[in-house]
């Protein structure tokens, strides 16, 4: 029986008891409860077989269409929350009531939309942003970053296919990603998975800078958690100098996570001053605002991820952070560590 989530990424939603239908054939029509379980899926008869070609019939009907919607009203109450259903449209609105962006999650892809006109601070446009997805299509796909679904590197023009496409309008791009995780709201609640989730980022990052793009806008919102299948798929895909010591377990463990939502980035050579609005980002730490940019060009660079990720990610947690993991930050925050792949050999993160 189909569920309306995904229950790797989603454990402890708690499954429903059982899902209503009805057969009909001619002027039969029967009605059944149908429950899953083991892996097996069964339909048990709940009425008897109607004849609505009588008016006996056509009552005996609507009588169960009403008991089968009173049984759903007592159960509404307690049915679960589910944060991230499949096929269920996730929308940000702008101030004005327009649609800024929507996220569809599927068992297997996310199809984004975004307005790139009111995508404000942007650097690319189309054109780029397509032409960065196919050079992180190619080679050995990075698990840790958000990429074109079965690792597609086309594009298309308006109205065309692909992973990535521009809609007629001419500003609504539209993208299918993977990997599917569970997107989060701030840091995680234990230093342990902290470390797997600053190393999975920096391992993102890695690919990112190494094919000539920078992220721009690194913060918990801009990180998902992977559900323990992609996890342990990850840590098998990861180089040596970054791989976990420690193997997830669920989802709600030590996981894996992934650096989602490229649609600020920018080549890692690009000339932009990018210290007064709209290239300066709204979602960029005030307290960034001394050591984020170059000082003599205010040029965005490939440290300047480096140190967004410890003032964004390293900071205001919710337990006090431990000697190496400060060391860490503080090398981050003052550029003494030269690229994310250096950053990867640090202590903290070999850590178990």
């Amino acid at each position: 029986m189909a569920t309306a989530w995904n229950p790797a990424l989603l454990p402890d939603v708690v499954g429903m008891p059982c899902m209503f239908a009805n057969a009909a054939a001619g002027n039969a029509v029967q009605f059944f409860a149908i429950t899953s379980g083991g892996g097996a899926v069964q339909a048990t008869a709940i009425s008897e077989l109607l004849d609505i070609s009588t008016p006996l019939g056509r009552i005996k009907v609507m009588h169960h269409t009403l008991k089968i919607l009173q049984v759903l009203a007592a159960y509404a109450p307690h049915a679960p929350k589910i944060p991230m259903a499949l096929g269920g449209a996730i929308k940000v609105v702008g101030p004005g009531g327009n649609v800024l962006r929507s996220v569809t999650v599927f068992p297997d892809f996310v199809r984004k939309s975004v307005d790139l006109s009111q995508q404000h601070g942007r650097v690319m446009g189309y054109p780029e942003l397509a032409e960065m997805y196919r050079a992180l299509g190619g080679g050995v796909r990075c698990p840790n970053l958000v990429r074109l679904h079965g690792g597609c590197g086309g594009a298309s023009g308006a109205g065309g296919g692909g992973g990535i496409r521009l809609q007629p309008d001419g500003t609504t791009l539209v993208l299918h990603l993977e990997p599917v995780g569970l997107p989060l709201g701030g840091a995680p609640a234990s230093e342990a998975d902290l470390r797997r989730a600053v190393r999975d980022v920096l391992a993102g990052l890695a690919v990112l800078h190494a094919a000539g793009y920078v992220h721009r806008d690194i913060r918990w919102q801009n990180v998902i958690r992977l559900p323990a299948a992609a996890a342990s798929s990850a840590a098998s895909q990861q180089p040596p100098s970054s791989a976990s010591s420690s193997s997830p377990s669920s989802l709600g463990g030590a996981g894996a996570y992934a650096l989602i939502d490229l649609e600020h980035a920018a080549p890692a050579d690009c000339a932009l001053d990018c210290r007064q609005p709209p290239r300066w980002l709204h979602t960029w730490p005030a307290a960034a605002a001394g050591g984020l940019l170059d000082p003599a060009t205010g040029h965005y660079t490939r440290r300047s991820d480096l140190y967004l990720m410890a003032a964004a990610l390293m900071r205001h947690l919710p337990f006090p952070l431990s000697d190496g993991g400060q060391d860490l930050r503080q090398q981050l925050a003052t550029r003494q560590v030269p690229s994310a792949r250096a950053a990867l050999q640090h202590a903290w993160l070999l850590a178990s």
